[in-house]
């Protein structure tokens, strides 16, 4: 959120809401994607892990080189963005379905 407003407490509340019940939607239409079973469970279970740990690598970068920035909010609004990108991206590939 460099470069724009400043975020305040209140950004951070507003978005880990909205990640709060992407999350639980993601979690929800992910596991009926695994109780499918099949090579779409499989799929879906490989796409898990890499994109944790392709999320995790990426935030580490971005804390490494200072871009979500130096004060608490700026940290805390920064990481839960990020995550959320990845949350909103998996709920409307999965709601599309097959």
């Amino acid at each position: 959120m460099r470069g724009k407003e400043d975020p305040s407490w209140g950004d951070v509340v507003r978005v880990s809401g909205q990640l709060a019940v992407d999350a639980a939607w993601v979690v929800w239409l992910r596991s009926l994607r695994l109780l499918g079973g099949g090579e779409d469970a499989r799929n879906e279970a490989c796409l898990m892990v890499t994109e944790k740990v392709d999320a995790q690598v990426e935030l580490a970068a971005k804390l490494a080189k200072g871009d979500l920035g130096r004060a608490p909010v700026e940290l805390v609004n920064g990481s839960l963005s990020h995550y959320a990108r990845y949350v909103r991206g998996n709920r409307r590939r999965l709601s599309r379905g097959r």
